[in-house]
Protein backbone atom coordinates (compact mmCIF):
# COMPACT_ATOMS: atom_id res chain seq x y z
CA UNK A 1 0.00 0.00 0.00
CA UNK A 2 1.13 3.60 -0.96
CA UNK A 3 0.21 6.22 1.07
CA UNK A 4 0.70 9.96 0.01
CA UNK A 5 -0.14 13.61 1.47
CA UNK A 6 -1.31 15.65 -1.36
CA UNK A 7 -2.62 18.83 -2.14
CA UNK A 8 -3.93 21.02 -4.60
CA UNK A 9 -5.59 24.63 -5.27
CA UNK A 10 -9.35 25.04 -5.28
CA UNK A 11 -10.69 27.12 -7.45
CA UNK A 12 -10.55 29.90 -4.97
CA UNK A 13 -7.48 30.10 -4.77
CA UNK A 14 -7.53 28.53 -1.13
CA UNK A 15 -4.99 24.77 -0.68
CA UNK A 16 -7.13 21.38 0.13
CA UNK A 17 -5.22 19.33 1.93
CA UNK A 18 -5.34 15.48 1.85
CA UNK A 19 -4.49 12.07 1.46
CA UNK A 20 -4.67 9.48 -0.85
CA UNK A 21 -4.47 5.50 -0.60
CA UNK A 22 -2.66 3.19 -3.06
CA UNK A 23 -3.18 -0.17 -3.52
CA UNK A 24 0.48 -1.80 -4.51
CA UNK A 25 -0.09 -1.95 -8.04
CA UNK A 26 1.06 0.19 -10.90
CA UNK A 27 -1.01 1.96 -13.71
CA UNK A 28 -4.58 3.09 -13.07
CA UNK A 29 -6.77 1.75 -10.66
CA UNK A 30 -10.83 2.54 -9.62
CA UNK A 31 -10.82 4.79 -6.95
CA UNK A 32 -12.90 6.83 -4.31
CA UNK A 33 -13.22 9.56 -3.15
CA UNK A 34 -14.08 10.57 0.28
CA UNK A 35 -15.98 13.51 1.75
CA UNK A 36 -16.21 14.02 5.61
CA UNK A 37 -18.95 15.10 7.68
CA UNK A 38 -19.60 18.61 9.44
CA UNK A 39 -16.78 19.94 11.62
CA UNK A 40 -14.58 16.59 10.38
CA UNK A 41 -11.55 15.97 8.60
CA UNK A 42 -10.48 13.62 6.19
CA UNK A 43 -9.74 10.49 8.29
CA UNK A 44 -13.51 10.49 9.03
CA UNK A 45 -15.68 9.65 11.87
CA UNK A 46 -13.88 7.72 14.14
CA UNK A 47 -10.89 7.10 11.59
CA UNK A 48 -13.48 5.36 9.49
CA UNK A 49 -11.84 6.86 5.74
CA UNK A 50 -8.50 5.92 7.35
CA UNK A 51 -9.58 2.34 7.79
CA UNK A 52 -11.62 2.45 4.83
CA UNK A 53 -9.20 3.90 2.45
CA UNK A 54 -6.77 1.09 3.49
CA UNK A 55 -9.74 -1.97 3.23
CA UNK A 56 -9.97 -0.54 -0.25
CA UNK A 57 -6.46 -0.64 -1.56
CA UNK A 58 -5.72 -4.58 -0.15
CA UNK A 59 -8.90 -5.00 -2.63
CA UNK A 60 -6.85 -2.79 -5.36
CA UNK A 61 -8.78 0.41 -4.88
CA UNK A 62 -7.32 3.09 -4.46
CA UNK A 63 -8.55 6.45 -2.24
CA UNK A 64 -8.08 10.16 -1.51
CA UNK A 65 -9.30 12.00 1.19
CA UNK A 66 -9.32 15.37 1.35
CA UNK A 67 -10.38 18.13 4.57
CA UNK A 68 -12.95 20.27 3.38
CA UNK A 69 -12.13 24.64 3.37
CA UNK A 70 -12.11 25.61 7.08
CA UNK A 71 -11.45 21.79 8.55
CA UNK A 72 -8.30 20.21 9.47
CA UNK A 73 -5.39 20.89 7.61
CA UNK A 74 -6.84 22.61 4.57
CA UNK A 75 -6.15 26.27 4.28
CA UNK A 76 -9.13 28.96 6.08
CA UNK A 77 -11.21 28.88 9.31
CA UNK A 78 -13.94 27.04 10.13
CA UNK A 79 -16.67 29.85 10.67
CA UNK A 80 -15.87 30.96 7.00
CA UNK A 81 -16.55 27.48 5.59
CA UNK A 82 -20.55 27.41 3.62
CA UNK A 83 -22.51 25.33 1.91
CA UNK A 84 -21.50 26.80 -1.47
CA UNK A 85 -18.22 26.44 -0.64
CA UNK A 86 -18.32 22.93 0.48
CA UNK A 87 -20.07 22.16 -3.12
CA UNK A 88 -17.23 23.69 -5.15
CA UNK A 89 -14.47 21.91 -3.48
CA UNK A 90 -16.22 18.52 -3.48
CA UNK A 91 -16.38 19.56 -7.40
CA UNK A 92 -12.56 20.74 -7.52
CA UNK A 93 -11.51 17.56 -5.68
CA UNK A 94 -13.34 15.06 -7.98
CA UNK A 95 -12.22 16.72 -10.66
CA UNK A 96 -8.30 16.91 -9.01
CA UNK A 97 -8.76 12.61 -8.72
CA UNK A 98 -10.01 12.48 -12.13
CA UNK A 99 -6.25 14.12 -13.75
CA UNK A 100 -4.25 12.10 -11.45
CA UNK A 101 -2.18 9.39 -13.51
CA UNK A 102 -2.78 6.60 -10.84
CA UNK A 103 -7.20 7.33 -11.59
CA UNK A 104 -9.23 5.24 -13.67
CA UNK A 105 -11.42 7.94 -14.43
CA UNK A 106 -14.10 5.81 -16.16
CA UNK A 107 -14.39 3.71 -12.18
CA UNK A 108 -14.20 7.01 -10.39
CA UNK A 109 -16.84 6.92 -7.34
CA UNK A 110 -18.05 9.37 -5.02
CA UNK A 111 -18.28 8.42 -1.39
CA UNK A 112 -19.55 10.47 1.69
CA UNK A 113 -20.43 10.66 5.33
CA UNK A 114 -23.23 12.62 7.05
CA UNK A 115 -23.17 16.60 5.56
CA UNK A 116 -20.08 14.61 2.87
CA UNK A 117 -23.20 12.23 1.97
CA UNK A 118 -25.06 14.65 1.54
CA UNK A 119 -23.09 17.11 -0.59
CA UNK A 120 -21.97 13.82 -2.49
CA UNK A 121 -25.44 13.14 -3.19
CA UNK A 122 -26.62 16.92 -4.44
CA UNK A 123 -22.89 17.52 -6.47
CA UNK A 124 -23.51 13.84 -7.91
CA UNK A 125 -25.78 15.16 -10.88
CA UNK A 126 -23.64 17.99 -11.92
CA UNK A 127 -20.18 15.85 -11.28
CA UNK A 128 -21.58 12.63 -12.27
CA UNK A 129 -19.77 9.99 -10.93
CA UNK A 130 -19.45 5.95 -11.52
CA UNK A 131 -21.39 5.75 -8.40
CA UNK A 132 -22.21 7.03 -5.08
CA UNK A 133 -21.22 5.66 -1.78
CA UNK A 134 -23.47 7.52 0.87
CA UNK A 135 -23.27 6.74 5.11
CA UNK A 136 -25.57 8.17 6.95
CA UNK A 137 -26.36 11.24 4.80
CA UNK A 138 -27.50 14.04 6.16
CA UNK A 139 -30.80 15.37 4.58
CA UNK A 140 -32.82 18.72 4.51
CA UNK A 141 -29.71 20.15 5.59
CA UNK A 142 -30.85 23.64 4.53
CA UNK A 143 -33.18 24.97 2.12
CA UNK A 144 -32.50 24.52 -1.40
CA UNK A 145 -31.77 20.97 -1.63
CA UNK A 146 -34.07 19.75 -4.00
CA UNK A 147 -32.35 22.87 -6.15
CA UNK A 148 -29.43 21.49 -5.83
CA UNK A 149 -30.02 17.64 -6.69
CA UNK A 150 -31.60 19.35 -10.22
CA UNK A 151 -28.19 20.79 -10.86
CA UNK A 152 -29.05 24.62 -9.66
CA UNK A 153 -26.50 26.02 -7.32
CA UNK A 154 -28.82 29.07 -6.66
CA UNK A 155 -25.80 31.19 -7.39
CA UNK A 156 -28.49 33.79 -8.10
CA UNK A 157 -28.95 34.32 -4.42
CA UNK A 158 -32.88 34.07 -4.58
CA UNK A 159 -32.84 30.90 -2.34
CA UNK A 160 -32.54 31.22 1.67
CA UNK A 161 -29.16 29.52 1.77
CA UNK A 162 -29.51 28.83 6.22
CA UNK A 163 -27.59 25.89 7.81
CA UNK A 164 -30.92 25.53 9.56
CA UNK A 165 -33.04 25.19 6.70
CA UNK A 166 -35.17 27.98 8.16
CA UNK A 167 -38.09 28.60 4.97
CA UNK A 168 -39.27 26.71 2.79
CA UNK A 169 -39.81 27.53 -1.58
CA UNK A 170 -42.99 29.40 -0.72
CA UNK A 171 -41.83 31.55 2.42
CA UNK A 172 -43.26 29.47 5.03
CA UNK A 173 -41.62 28.37 7.91
CA UNK A 174 -40.44 24.83 8.01
CA UNK A 175 -41.18 22.34 10.77
CA UNK A 176 -38.08 22.33 12.63
CA UNK A 177 -37.87 26.41 12.98
CA UNK A 178 -37.93 27.56 16.03
CA UNK A 179 -39.95 31.24 17.42
CA UNK A 180 -36.32 32.92 16.95
CA UNK A 181 -36.46 32.23 13.21
CA UNK A 182 -33.45 29.39 13.83
CA UNK A 183 -33.71 25.82 13.38
CA UNK A 184 -35.39 23.82 16.08
CA UNK A 185 -34.28 19.88 17.18
CA UNK A 186 -29.96 19.50 17.18
CA UNK A 187 -29.80 23.08 15.67
CA UNK A 188 -29.35 25.35 18.70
Amino acid sequence: MKILQVQFKNRNGHTLRGIVTLPDTEGKVPFVVHLHGFAGSCSGYKSMYTHLSRALAAQGIGSARFDFYGNGESDGEFEDMSFDGLHTDAQDIFAWAAEQPYVDSEKLFLSGQSMGGYIAASCAPVIQPHGLILLCPGAGMWFGCAQRADGDTCADGSADRSPYGDARADGSPDSNTRADGHGGGHHA
